[in-house]
């Protein structure tokens, strides 16, 4: 599966939230992502045998958003990604943001431009699109052929601002819906040892398993060792070059021993399957992507 390289966007907040003279600026960030939160579905509803089994590449990947054209974009993909969870609607969104200025084809067939609309034949005007489709919000601008660069940056600058508040929200929930012990005992008692990655032969129960998971414990914002400890089994360190798409990945903190904060558990048999990454800051986890294995 391949990734451009691409120069993510800075991230900072938006400043409808920070210039707000009504209470501290952080309080102000987590009540704006939680009302983007509102807007869409699957904050951490569990996951239905259905919704285990559905296409990996058709539903996480931001690419199809390009390879559809945009009638297929609007009846088919959107819908799919309403029924996404929150931590997977936040990767699909940092990964769109990469695509801003990815120099991706578009499928433009039967499609026609209005002027004073977002030009969808044009990747940062299709990225955009997605965005809002996935988010639920309208991103201030408009990207057609005659905006200049610069102004392109602008409103991705915006985008990665709106998706920063998105994840303020999970944030948020995630810190007061913790579990108590007794939960996590609970947690650890139904999945350790179901997961096994690199195992062909539990694959079915391994992806069944930790779909379920996810939505039962929804990730962003948990310490990732309690993931590892639930999970029973460790993940490897991720040694390759976190794709560029992934905005923010490329710039990770490193720790003390100089490991990179990303790692990998793959389930999969004769070839085809699932890669989870999970994306590490000061101990917590800052976002799962996760990719089909073709």
């Amino acid at each position: 599966m391949g990734h451009r390289d691409v120069v993510p966007f800075s991230v900072t907040f938006p400043a409808c939230v920070c210039a707000s003279p009504v209470g501290p600026w952080r309080t102000r960030i987590v009540a704006f992502g939680l009302s983007l939160l509102a807007t869409v579905a699957g904050v951490g509803t569990a996951a239905t045998n259905g919704d285990r089994g559905r296409g990996i590449l058709e539903l996480y990947h931001a690419g199809r958003l390009f390879n559809l054209n945009v009638r297929l974009c609007a009846a088919e993909l959107f819908p799919s990604w309403k029924q996404a969870r929150a931590f997977e609607k936040l990767a699909l969104a940092e990964q769109l943001l990469g695509l801003f200025h990815s120099g991706r084809v578009c499928d433009n067939s039967g499609y026609e431009w209005s002027k004073g609309s977002d030009d969808l034949s044009l990747p940062s005007g299709r990225a955009k699109w997605g965005l809002e489709n996935l988010l639920g919000v309208k991103i201030p601008g408009v990207i057609d052929r005659s905006t200049s660069n610069e102004e392109v940056d602008k409103i991705g600058a915006e985008a990665a601002r709106l998706v920063e508040a998105y994840r303020s929200g999970i944030l948020a929930l995630a810190a007061d819906h913790r579990p108590s012990p007794q939960e996590f005992a609970d947690l650890k008692q139904k999945y350790m040892g179901k997961i096994v990655p690199w195992k062909p032969d539990k694959y079915v129960e391994s992806t069944y398993a930790m779909e379920d998971l996810l939505s039962e414990w929804p990730p962003v914002g948990r310490e990732f060792n309690d993931f590892v400890s639930i999970v029973g089994t460790k993940p490897v360190t991720f040694q390759g070059s976190i794709p560029s798409s992934y905005v923010g990945a490329s710039r990770l903190p490193r720790s003390g021993d100089g490991k990179p904060e990303a790692y990998l558990y793959e389930i999969e048999k004769d070839d085809v399957g699932r890669r989870y990454l999970f994306i590490v800051r000061d101990g917590s986890i800052h976002s799962v992507h996760i990719e089909g294995v073709e």
